[in-house]
Parts: C-alpha cells; structure tokens; sequence
C-alpha cells in the first residue's frame, strides 16, 4: 500500500493536506508574511504548501519511503 503524509495546511484556518509519499518529486521551504512552510512538488507539478518545518518533511517522507521498502 503506498504511503500517504498528513499535514496542517498553511495559513489561518487551512484545512489538513494528505499527500501520496510516491507522487512527491521535492520540498523547498518558503516565508510569506513573516511565517515559515514548507512547499511540497508533486510529479504532476502541483504544490501543496504545509505549515510544517522542511527539515521535519523530509524526514517524514524519508521514514515513510524506507517502511515502504522494508514491507
């Protein structure tokens, strides 16, 4: 089963995001208005920006892919 991410959208009030760990090509972290985030690329070239640090997302997807691996 392929692996799926939950986060917090960001901004006020953002609804939570899940993303397929298999669809995501790179993060990069970004600042708007004085709040950090971090931007998720999908392979369709879709971004799905999260109210979460970037160091912690590529962990997450990190640990995410290896369980996939391991199974």
């Amino acid at each position: 089963m392929t692996p799926l991410l939950t986060y917090q959208g960001y901004g006020v009030q953002a609804e939570e995001v899940t993303v397929v760990v298999a669809r995501v090509t790179h993060v990069y972290a970004i600042r708007l208005n004085g709040n950090r985030g971090t931007a998720v690329v999908l392979d369709t070239g879709n971004e799905v920006i999260v109210s979460e640090w970037q160091h912690v997302v590529e962990k997450q997807l990190a640990d995410a892919l290896r369980r996939e691996v391991l199974t």
